[in-house]
């Protein structure tokens, strides 16, 4: 009986009392068995068997203990760029490795089964910008585990149109101060990105900050004062390259003011 299978006969009756057992390629663990006899001439399905029934265990190394993994670049990266990953394990003289992938939003799938290989070749041409999760499972050569070690926690590596923002900046139009029900558009412009995209965020005299435009390409939001109350309102700008899923690569501070009278 192979780990976790189902007994098998490897030799029917006969008069022999030996037989070779060949173990080239078969799964690591530990395999029970059994002897039936019956004297020569008998119909009885056996007349006597071995219980509790003798083990023995296949075994081609220790376990693999730990896994690790690198990247052939820095996150992030533009779609298109080839990522080699690099895995290695250790506790364990021959392992096998087994690459997997999250995609953003996306369930976990295999993107290289089970090999001698501790290599595995991202090609993100075509690939959904945003943040990618990665494991890779290890175990010793034949070891029948679904796996002995993997990666906790998972590597992130970020794919996205362009380097990140590095600063940003707004200005209002008309400036402070100004009387409520004056309507004000605030023009904000980042810096070191390509495609920038722009989360304005207000707090009221006394009050919380609050999200008034959620992430857009548009860097320009029109304040509506009408009904507000008289006072010094606080302003933020969070700012991130397309694709990007930081909550923010830039932002304003110290943050400017705005004066109602």
């Amino acid at each position: 009986q192979a780990p976790g299978g189902q007994w098998t006969i490897l030799q029917g009756f006969t008069a022999s009392s030996s037989y070779v057992w060949n173990t080239n390629g078969l799964t690591t663990g530990t395999y029970l068995f059994d002897i039936w006899v019956r004297q020569s001439g008998s119909t009885a399905q056996y007349e006597a068997h071995i219980s509790p029934n003798p083990t023995y265990t296949l075994f081609t190394g220790p376990a693999c203990t730990g896994a690790n993994l690198a990247f052939s670049a820095t996150s992030p990266q533009p779609p298109g760029t080839q990522i080699t990953l690099n895995a290695s394990a250790t506790g364990c003289p021959n392992p096998t490795y087994e690459f997997w992938i999250q995609a953003p939003g996306g369930s976990w799938n295999i993107v290289q089964g089970y090999g001698t290989s501790s290599q595995y070749v991202w090609n993100t041409n075509g690939a959904a910008t945003g943040t990618y999760l990665f494991d890779v499972w290890v175990r010793q050569t034949a070891s029948g585990a679904q796996y002995e070690a993997h990666l906790s926690p998972n590597p992130a590596f970020t794919i996205q149109t362009g380097p990140p923002c590095t600063s940003v900046t707004l200005n209002f139009n008309p400036a402070s101060p100004q009387h409520p029900g004056t309507p004000i558009q605030l023009n904000a412009v980042a810096t070191g990105c390509p495609d920038a995209t722009y989360e304005f965020w207000v707090q009221a005299p006394g009050g919380q900050w609050t999200i008034v435009q959620g992430f857009s390409a548009n860097a320009t939001f029109n304040w509506s004062t009408t009904g507000l109350a008289p006072g010094t309102y606080l302003f933020d700008v969070w700012v991130r390259e397309a694709g990007s899923t930081g909550q923010y690569e830039a932002h304003i501070s110290p943050n400017p003011t705005y004066t109602l009278n």
